[in-house]
């Protein structure tokens, strides 16, 4: 995550944001160890998520999308009125429409809640292939409006489910898709006999597992077709607690 302002055009960061703040130099380092940290790792890929147009200038995003090419981009946008009402102000367009207008957005990117986009908007994110990240439990509890997902997928879009706060972070993303050959084996299974999951039928057992359920309800995982996850239990757990307890002992030290 990339943040180095507290407002459009470049505005000075708040007391509080100085713990995370970063340049586009200093990303480059952390991009380049974490890329040298999931080389072994099959399937695994290393992308960037400048936090919004918030809190990065248009000069440092293009030096970031150089920097992170072809990884994936992550970004923030649209997510309350008043982000929308102040990129107006600054840059007099909207924040969706200034950056499909300025950045070559397209099916590598994930645009975050984009809660308030408009029907020409949601028409330029399907046009261009981007994926639009929903975050239900944050949006709901800060009220920030419901995503025009119907109309997106209407016009050819495409959407997942995250999230993007502390009140809950057991869930994986969702994007309705097929099985299609020569692609990644990667599934998830519930536990049909859990509690939360009895007499549930269609949409009922998406909406129990993510808002009711969470990592309890998780029986098997498959990754690239090989199963690393059975009864709920990581294969490598134990080796992965050792490894976690050295790193704190050495960051202690």
């Amino acid at each position: 995550m990339f943040y180095a302002h507290g407002g459009f055009g470049g505005a000075a960061p708040g007391a509080r944001q100085q713990r995370f703040l970063n340049d586009v130099q200093g990303f480059a380092r952390i991009l380049e160890v974490c890329r040298q940290a999931t080389q072994p790792l099959v399937g695994a890929s290393v992308g960037i998520a400048p936090h919004s147009l918030r809190a990065v200038t248009p000069q440092e995003l293009s030096a970031l999308l150089q920097l992170g090419s072809p990884g994936v981009v992550h970004l923030h946008i649209a997510e309350q009125i008043r982000e929308v009402e102040e990129c107006v102000a600054w840059s007099g367009r909207r924040p969706i429409e200034w950056l499909i207008d300025s950045q070559p957005v397209g099916s590598r990117w994930c645009l975050v809640h984009a809660t308030h986009a408009t029907a020409s908007e949601l028409e330029a994110i399907a046009a261009c292939g981007a994926v639009v990240g929903l975050c239900p439990i944050t949006e709901s509890s800060l009220g920030d409006g419901i995503f025009a997902a119907a109309e997106l997928r209407a016009r050819g879009g495409r959407f997942g489910i995250g999230s993007d706060s502390n009140i809950q972070l057991d869930d994986v993303a969702l994007n309705p898709r097929g099985l299609v050959r020569g692609a990644w084996f990667d599934v998830v299974t519930l536990a049909a006999n859990h509690p939360v999951l009895l007499e549930r039928r269609g949409d009922e057992l998406l909406d129990s597992w993510i808002f009711a359920g969470g990592r309890e309800l998780i029986d098997c995982v498959w990754r690239a077709g090989e199963r690393v996850v059975s009864g709920g239990r990581h294969r490598d757990r134990d080796a992965l607690i050792a490894r976690y307890g050295r790193a704190l002992r050495t960051l202690r030290a």
